[in-house]
């Protein structure tokens, strides 16, 4: 099928630790959520909470001991805010109520987020990438390596995408992004933090579609339009699951359908070449 992807975070205590010269040695890579973190720069690892070994610095035990307890309270932070989220909504979401629930001080919630905004848009970015990290799993784990490379295979791992995807982009926690972005409208400064969030999680998305549904670039903001569009219209009642797969199965006949279409159509045209310059040379 032309056009077709080929596949492949009480309070914490901060005490002075005694000092030492011992180096840790950092740990081997081996999660696909770690090799994710690779491709961020320090500040947003931090921000989503990457705390393995193997993206910590070459430092002393006392100071990666310290950043781990930093970057588990961040985590914890995260978390938190994503709950109040989906219990509360973007108004009753708040830093206080953030702190109460997570047993942390004011303070500390403060010394990671300065202000209720940054924290909320952290949190959902925090959120999609766990549930990207999902499907990434999930699918690696349904498909393998995709060393069978039949149009069966291929359908079933574009519609095991589509599922995977539909289901990351709907529910409450969705629902709570879907407030983010109603707010975002009339607050420059939320949506000066949410926009660029925003579109990194929609790049990660394209990466998706391009690996597992299409590399078609218009396919693939169709799809996740057609994502966001159901996510959107099951907020207040879901859609049956039978009826769910019926669309997304419709959805890969179409991008089947173009991909036959464009293949046909650059066979015309090659074909109408190789006359014209056969008829030339006679």
């Amino acid at each position: 099928m032309g056009g077709r992807g080929s596949g492949t975070r009480g309070t914490f205590p901060y005490g002075r630790d005694e000092p030492t010269r011992a180096r840790v040695r950092p740990a081997p890579c081996v999660t696909r959520r770690c090799r994710r973190a690779h491709s961020l720069d320090r500040v947003r690892r931090r921000e989503l909470g990457y705390i393995h070994g193997c993206i910590l610095p070459d430092v002393t035990a006392g100071e990666q001991t310290r950043q781990v307890r930093a970057a588990t309270t961040r985590l914890l932070l995260l978390d938190t805010t994503v709950a109040c989220l989906a219990e509360l909504g973007y108004a009753g979401t708040t830093g206080p109520a953030v702190a109460e629930r997570a047993g942390l001080s004011r303070g500390a919630q403060l010394h990671h987020f300065g202000t209720r905004d940054q924290m909320v848009v952290a949190a959902v970015e925090h959120l999609a990438q766990q549930r990207l990290t999902h499907v990434d799993d999930s699918l690696a784990k349904r498909m393998g390596d995709r060393a069978d490379a039949s149009a069966q295979s291929s359908r079933a791992a574009a519609l095991a995408a589509l599922e995977l995807l539909a289901a990351a982009m709907s529910g409450p926690l969705y629902g709570a992004t879907l407030e983010l972005w109603a707010a975002a409208r009339t607050n420059d400064d939320l949506r000066k933090h949410l926009v660029p969030a925003e579109e990194r999680v929609r790049a990660d998305l394209r990466e998706i579609c391009r690996i597992w549904i299409t590399t078609e670039p218009l396919l693939v903001e169709l799809t996740l339009d057609l994502l966001r569009g159901r996510g959107v219209s099951g907020m207040l009642v879901p859609h049956p699951s039978d009826a769910q797969r019926l669309v997304l199965e419709r959805w890969i006949d179409t991008i089947d359908a173009v991909g036959a279409a464009g293949a046909a159509g650059a066979a015309g045209a090659a074909g109408a070449v190789g006359s014209g310059e056969g008829g030339g040379a006679q």
